[in-house]
């Protein structure tokens, strides 16, 4: 059996440049072959172009967690080892405490 490409997928309320740079990097790092970002609400027109340029694909949903447990269901038995990454825990990693 031959081995399940890797899939990275995560979700936000807005994506901006340093989430989509964020996924690219995980991407790479990981070996996975396909990058998805998941929002609620449509990003920025240099966030759409950077997301091209360095293959993340972005798509807008009403609800994306449900999007990502739908992909989940869908392909992570067969087809692909399923990553989630929460990028809002990211950015909240990321403030300053203080």
């Amino acid at each position: 059996m031959p081995p399940k490409q890797q899939l990275v997928v995560s979700f936000a309320e807005k994506v901006g440049i340093v989430d989509v740079s964020y996924m690219s990097e995980t991407a790479q790092r990981l070996g996975a072959q396909r990058s998805l970002i998941f929002c609620r609400k449509k990003p920025h027109d240099n966030v759409i172009r950077l997301a091209k340029e360095e293959k993340v694909e972005l798509f807008e949903s009403p609800n994306p967690r449900q999007e990502i447990k739908t992909i989940n269901e869908r392909f992570g038995k067969d087809e692909y080892d399923i990553i989630i990454r929460n990028l809002e825990d990211m950015r909240a990693s990321m403030m300053d405490p203080c």
